[in-house]
């Protein structure tokens, strides 16, 4: 008898976390969508209209500048890329979603590569990737654009960033036009492209 009122009560347990589970999921995934809506920016031209950044009353927000370390491991910062607009890009091996999305950064890449600077930050801080593994992965999938490694954090902090993939478009003048927080489809990266050039 021990032994079927045990089997009851661990039934009884696993439905309840099983309830749990399936409640929390639901209050989650209302919260945090399964796309999550772009962050616009002061000046933000938006990638859906065509409202000019005079429009808009909001005041510019100048891209902080940061240092990242090359696949050499020279530093390079952001302010070396100036008169040219930017596409900084918080990644990681690790995160599927980022995984998901460097195709199409890839294509990007290749096809403006010319006319847009492409950061590719992964997060490589202190315990996190080791930056020959990342080299390996990108060669590995046959990704030609620059990676950059934040050792120490210190990019991410700048621009707030709290979950990745994370991609912020900055003009030429180094005024931020864009964060988009979570993967992009190739559609949606052409489109915020199209804010830069």
């Amino acid at each position: 008898m021990t032994g079927k009122i045990k089997l009851i009560i661990g039934a009884a347990a696993l439905a309840a976390v099983i309830a749990g589970a399936a409640v929390g999921y639901s209050a989650l995934s209302e919260r945090y969508g399964a796309e999550p809506e772009p962050v616009r920016t002061a000046q933000t031209e938006s990638a859906e209209t065509t409202a000019s950044a005079e429009e808009t009353e909001e005041p510019e927000i100048e891209a902080p500048d940061f240092t990242v370390l090359d696949s050499t491991g020279a530093e390079v910062s952001l302010s070396g890329f100036e008169g040219k607009p930017v596409l900084v890009n918080f990644w990681a091996t690790w995160c599927g979603p980022c995984k998901s999305e460097l195709p199409e950064f890839n294509a990007a890449y290749e096809t403006y590569k010319d006319r847009i600077e492409f950061m590719m930050v992964n997060l490589a801080e202190p315990g996190g990737e080791d930056p020959a593994d990342v080299a390996q992965y990108a060669a590995d999938n046959g990704y030609t654009f620059p990676i950059y490694y934040d050792s120490y954090g210190i990019a991410a902090s700048y621009y707030g960033v709290r979950s990745i993939p994370m991609s912020v478009f900055i003009d030429a003048e180094g005024i931020v036009r864009a964060i988009y927080p979570g993967a992009m489809s190739a559609d949606i990266l052409e489109r915020y492209i199209e804010v830069l050039l």
